[in-house]
């Protein structure tokens, strides 16, 4: 994905125009995936992550609902905050962040000496600081921070193109060096969110509404026994209840199995699983560690393993069995939730979204003042109430449903979506205190609510757009 440099751009402005931020990290590094290309990125631009969410950086880009805090300015960051730097590869068709200010230089030696050499750059060219957050010292954070470490696909040397991910989950980064990743220790030290552990929602190990419904698609299977390796692709299809429940289908397999856990995230799942009456026998068996990645609302990136230890002692001696299926699934016929007379969002929701703010001045000139990715929780009654927060800001309002529109676009007011009035103050950003008088939200299944608070105000200086939109998800009980 080719970016811009426009998060170090509107960094300037705020700096320039003085604009005060809170101590607290002042927005978030959100996670996408590309389908493709098996690639991770993060930006902390809402506005560049809006613009991939619409296809801006091209097609297969979906968001894995993982993020992490940090500052999106020098003036904002705590004094010990290092500046991350941000290269890009065209040859790689990837992205490199570092907070090391020598790998920083090192790159950017080799940057100045490829130009010099050939006039271009097919490694990796220096994009500026994307972001500031605190670093690791001796390869530990301090209290009040979660490790976020990084992870290589050693791209460079099997050909699939350099790419690198930061991950704040020891067992996600077990998994993705189970998957030939390499770690190369912690990157950042990212600042606990104030609710749950690691994320904006508790851990959850009953609810898996955001997971469940049946997904299709093939997956490698892979077994080693005593040295002897077979590899094969089959179709796989999982079918997965609210309570995490699971049966699926595959190479003659029959699978059932539970989910356990849910992160905060709603993104990562762990479980168990047993395969019977598989075609290939060695894929018969218990599989203590079951992992789940969900990506986006359609993509569902499964992996079942086990290793058998042989002689008692260990499987790292060569004489185990080890036996891995993975697959990147779509949830192409995902159970309809069941109708209900009047269609309603009440209940607990919370998640990341952007929180934008653009002056247009009478004199032509256009400033983005605020891009941030910022948590929202919101709790709307059976009635329509809304209370929140988010950004430092207090939400209260109200919402109702809208009657459908014919040849309307359904996002803004169809079946389904609610408007009303929005009313924000408090915020660390003055400029999003004030009321939405046409708020509005719809429900994106049983687990997700879209919303969409936008306001423009006008006077002789010129017109200043306020924009809060995104993706909640419901906060259910751990």
């Amino acid at each position: 994905m080719r970016a811009t440099t426009k998060a170090i751009a509107v960094a300037a402005l705020l700096a320039a125009g003085g604009w005060a931020y809170a101590a607290a990290p002042d927005t978030e590094a959100v996670e996408f995936y590309n389908t493709a290309l098996g690639h991770y990125f993060v930006t902390a631009s809402a506005s560049e992550a809006l613009g991939i969410d619409a296809g801006a950086a091209g097609p297969g880009w979906v968001r894995t609902g993982r993020s992490f805090q940090a500052w999106s300015t020098r003036s904002a960051a705590p004094a010990d905050a290092l500046g991350v730097c941000r290269f890009y590869s065209s040859g790689a068709n990837s992205h490199f962040y570092t907070a090391s200010a020598d790998e920083c230089l090192q790159l950017r030696g080799m940057e100045a000496a490829e130009r010099a050499q050939t006039g271009g750059v097919k490694g990796w060219s220096y994009e500026g600081t994307a972001f500031f957050i605190e670093g690791p010292r001796s390869g530990q954070c301090p209290a009040g921070t979660t490790k976020v470490t990084r992870v290589y696909n050693n791209g460079f040397a099997n050909g699939e193109g350099a790419n690198h991910r930061f991950v704040d989950d020891a067992d996600l980064q077990a998994m993705m060096v189970d998957q030939q990743w390499l770690a190369e220790g912690a990157a950042f030290c990212a600042k606990s969110k104030p609710t749950g552990t690691d994320a904006d929602l508790p851990a959850t190990t009953t609810s898996f509404d955001s997971v469940a419904g049946t997904w299709t698609g093939s997956a490698a299977w892979k077994a080693e026994a005593a040295g002897a390796e077979t590899r094969a692709r089959h179709d796989l299809s999982l079918t997965i209840a609210a309570d995490g429940s699971l049966t699926g289908t595959g190479d003659g397999c029959a699978f059932t199995g539970q989910l356990t856990t849910g992160d905060g995230f709603r993104a990562f799942f762990r479980g168990t699983a047993t395969a019977t009456a598989c075609t290939d026998a060695p894929f018969d068996g218990d599989y203590p560690r079951l992992r789940l990645q969900r990506f986006g609302d359609g993509t569902l990136m499964v992996r079942f393993q086990r290793e058998d230890d042989v002689d008692g002692a260990s499987t790292m001696n060569g004489d185990g069995n080890e036996v891995s299926i993975d697959g990147l699934l779509t949830n192409g016929t995902t159970p309809a939730p069941p109708p209900t007379p009047s269609p309603t969002i009440a209940g607990d929701w919370a998640g990341t979204v952007a929180w934008l703010a653009v002056q247009h001045m009478a004199s032509g000139n256009i400033f983005e003042r605020v891009s941030a990715n910022q948590a929202l929780a919101l709790s709307i009654s059976a009635a329509g109430a809304v209370t929140g927060s988010g950004f430092g800001c207090t939400v209260t309002g109200t919402l109702a449903m809208l009657p459908k529109k014919d040849g309307g676009d359904d996002a803004r007011n169809g079946a389904g979506a609610f408007g009303g009035s929005i009313t924000l103050a408090g915020c660390d950003q003055p400029l999003f205190d004030g009321t939405f008088a046409a708020a509005r939200a719809r429900s994106a299944g049983s687990a997700r609510l879209v919303i969409d608070f936008e306001r423009t105000a006008t006077d002789a200086t010129g017109s200043t757009r306020v924009q809060i939109v995104g993706t909640l998800q419901a906060a259910a009980a751990p």
